[in-house]
Parts: C-alpha cells; structure tokens; sequence
C-alpha cells in the first residue's frame, strides 16, 4: 500500500500507517523520523506521527504513500474513504512548515477535497505526486465519472497549482484532468499519479482501458514545455503497450514513474504474459528533449530473462524521482472499499 518516502538528503523518512486505530479502525497515520545529520542512526530517532485532526474510521491515511517537496517543507497524503465531503469522497492532508526547525507535529494541516467530488470518487486512492518545488500537488479519483455520467469509474486526476509556498493550497482552485476518451470502468489513476520534479509532466495509467484488448490498459500523458502553460490546456497523448493484450492491466500495479527531468517514463505491467501468464514487464520510454513527445517514441520492454507464470514483474516500479510509486492490491484494502468498489473489484 505505497511505500515509505526518504528526502532528497536522506534526513527524513516518511512512512505510512493506513490501518492504524488512532482515529478509529484503519484511520490512518503517517509517521516521520527526521534526524540532524546523516550519520545519526533513524532507529535513534523517536518518530512523531501525524493523524488528520478530523479523521475517522476507514479514512486510510497514508494509503498510497505520502510525497514531499525535495526541501522536505511541504508534505502531503491522501485519505482516499474521507467523508467529510460525502461518503469515500476523500481528501487530501497537506502539512507545511516554514524551516526544518518546525516539527510537522506542530503543524495543523490543510485538507483538500475535490469540490465536484461526489460519494466514493475515492480521491487520492493511488496516493498523492508533489513537485520538487512543492507547488504543484497532484491526486486521483479513480470512480471519478467527471463529463461520463453514463461512464461510471472513467477518473480524473486533480492538480492544484501555486505560483508561490506563501499561497495555500487550500486557497487554490484545482483543476480537473480527464481523458477525453475514458471509457467505463476504465479507473485512470487507480495506481496514482505520476508527475516529473520540475513539474512539467504528468502520467496516469487507466488499467482498464481496452484499446489493445479488454482491459489491457492505457497510459495517459499531459506534456508542457514550461509551467506557465497550464495543463488544462494541454492536449493528453495515449500510450499503449504495442504488443499489449486482453487483461494486461497496463499501470494497475503502481503509478506511472518519471524521471527529475520529465524525459524518462516507466510504467508497469505486471500481468504482461510475456514470459509466460502474468509474469509482467515494464515499459520504458526515454524522449530526447521537452519539446520531443512521449507518443512518438517506441517503448522498450524489460521482462526477467528467467521470467514465468506468476512473477508480477513490476509490482510497483521506481526511476531516479523523489517520490516512491503508489501501488497497493486490493486484497489488503479496507474493508468499506471493499463493500463498495464494485467497478473495480474484479482487479
């Protein structure tokens, strides 16, 4: 259910608790061990945790992993079962402080929802991308059906953007990514967002998209030359598996990962049949520049030589980025989501 996080100069860790009771059954908690110097041990540092101050039962804090900015100010994590807007709606936690010397203890955080949210979008569900700079943070709702009324768990990806720390992001209006050609049940988002560190690209994959046979899946790409060019109006591209097939689930088990500099993409395809069923693989795109895009690029495939049925090569994948990827299988999720998610329970 993602992963722990590590900043850039290896002084905090941040690791999630989703299941945990403080608040309520699987509530959700992040706990943060940060330390002056990097040959100070972390198991001789004593943790502080974080709850959202209005959790309650089955928010699942943490689940997908939290993300921070690279000077380790800003920190955010989802609360994909939050009610506070409506039923599984979800939020997002941000927590920011003004120098290390601020404990994140200290700090009462912000909470986002989707403002068009409606019951069990489940908003931020793969967990949550933040840029290097800390002012652009990304998350998911996988059931959105945002201009799909009739395309029930199509998704959408919300990004709140900021032109500078000192502004909330509790004061930004987010905006709201779709693909324009979603389709039903096709869950984009579902392992989470992926956004490069300086910002100018965002990936999602859609697991059950069936461009390539049903539920091979897609990946969906907003590229932009520099970030006064807001991705609402950038035209997303379409990345498929050339070679992909019927129930590849192309992006299911783990978010789209970009390199720093936004020319490398790795996604993960974890029931590829490559080297026998589902013994998965990885796609790699690497573009020579900005203004070159992903869609004109021919993917390498990466399987295990030695490969076979069942390895789920590629259960969560990982470039040099700052932020660990978002997977988590179902079987492990709370039981709420699990009385609910009938559009994607088939996973």
């Amino acid at each position: 259910a993602g992963g722990p996080f590590v900043s850039s100069d290896g002084l905090v860790l941040v690791v999630p608790s989703h299941h945990d009771d403080d608040k309520g059954i699987d509530s959700g908690s992040i706990l943060i061990w940060e330390r002056k110097n990097i040959t100070e041990p972390f198991r001789d540092i004593a943790p502080i945790k974080l709850v959202d101050p209005a959790g309650s039962a089955y928010d699942g804090l943490g689940l997908g992993g939290p993300c921070m900015s690279e000077d380790a100010l800003v920190l955010a994590a989802a609360s994909p079962e939050d009610d506070d807007m409506r039923e599984a709606a979800g939020s997002i936690s941000v927590w920011e402080r003004e120098s290390r010397n601020i404990s994140f203890d200290a700090v009462i955080p912000i909470k986002l929802v989707d403002p068009q949210g409606a019951s069990k979008d489940y908003l931020g569900y793969g967990g949550v991308s933040l840029s290097a700079s800390g002012l652009i943070l990304v998350a998911t709702s996988i059931l959105d059906d945002y201009a799909y009324d009739w395309k029930n768990g199509s998704g959408s990806v919300l990004v709140w953007e900021r032109s500078s720390i000192r502004i909330s992001f509790a004061n930004v209006v987010p905006l709201k990514l779709y693909d324009p050609d979603g389709r039903e049940g096709a869950a984009m988002g579902f392992g989470g967002p992926g956004l490069s560190a300086n910002g100018l690209v965002l990936a999602v994959a859609a697991p059950g998209d069936s461009l390539k046979g049903y539920e091979s899946g897609s990946v969906v790409v907003w590229e932009r030359d520099n970030t006064s060019v807001s991705f609402i109006s950038v035209a997303p591209v379409k990345l498929l598996d050339p070679n992909g097939s019927e129930n590849d689930r192309l992006g299911f088990s783990g978010s789209p990962v970009l390199s720093a500099d936004g020319l490398t993409l790795a996604v993960p395809s974890q029931y590829d049949d490559e080297k026998g069923s589902d013994s998965g693989s990885v796609l790699v795109r690497k573009r020579p520049s900005v203004s070159a895009s992903f869609s004109s690029v021919t993917p390498v495939k990466l399987t295990d030589p030695a490969g076979a049925f069942g390895d789920n090569l590629g259960y969560g994948v990982m470039v040099a980025r700052r932020c660990p990827p978002a997977a988590w299988c179902l079987h492990r999720q709370p039981s709420k989501m699990m009385n609910s998610m009938s559009t994607v329970d088939r996973y």
